[in-house]
């Protein structure tokens, strides 16, 4: 039986009501989940947040997700990379980051490419029609996402270098991370930069894919 293998989701002991996903290789919790009917009368999951909140997906129907930073306390007073699973970016035509920032500052976010053992700053097109760095160093043009934020999705931080600019396209990653066969990484730093980081709170990232 698919799934006998895999631990079972529970809390203080007692098993949540659960199906097993044979595409993502885990048990899937009900709990958090609402229903809802479409309009051939079938009854779908309807996924909520901890406020009960329905979560809105993108276009498509979310089939993949990985927490890519568990509540991490790293300062982030330099920049922190954090690899993003090939074989999961191969498997969607579309991403998303949700974060959730309890630091005590913000985060600029941006990304990294790797291949064998040299490294590259994404570069980006600017609105004002000049070229910035996707990276988190002074100058660039990243994602600034305010200290306190629960589950927010990257893509609705439109990426501004430090005066202001923008990038010509509100969600640059998805330019670049859908295509990738090298390896990516999100690129995190404390932002303003060279104030010495995060002394209290917790970050974690979790990435979804939709077909």
């Amino acid at each position: 039986m698919p799934g006998r293998s895999k631990p079972l989701i529970t809390r203080n002991g007692i098993p949540d009501p659960q199906a097993y996903n044979p595409q993502t290789g885990q048990w899937e919790s009900f709990i958090g989940v609402s229903w809802g009917k479409t309009a051939g009368g079938l009854y779908v999951p309807i996924r909520v947040d901890d406020q009960g909140r329905q979560e809105v997906a993108l276009s498509g129907t979310i089939v993949g997700e990985v927490t890519l930073v568990d509540a991490t306390t790293a300062t982030h007073n330099t920049a922190e990379y954090y690899p993003i699973p090939i074989d999961f970016l191969r498997s969607f035509s579309k991403v998303e980051f949700h974060i959730i920032n309890s630091f005590d500052v913000a985060l600029a976010i941006g990304l990294r490419i790797v291949s064998g053992t040299a490294s590259v700053q994404p570069s980006i097109l600017l609105e004002n029609g000049e070229i910035g760095t996707y990276f988190p160093t002074p100058g660039a043009c990243v994602h600034i996402v305010p200290s306190g934020v629960n589950n927010l999705p990257l893509s609705d931080i439109h990426p501004q270098t430090h005066s202001g600019v923008k990038s010509k396209h509100p969600v640059p990653f998805r330019l670049f991370i859908p295509t990738m066969t090298a390896n990516v990484r999100l690129a995190v730093r404390a932002y303003p930069y060279g104030q010495g980081g995060s002394s209290t709170g917790a970050l974690t990232i979790k990435m979804k894919g939709w077909l």
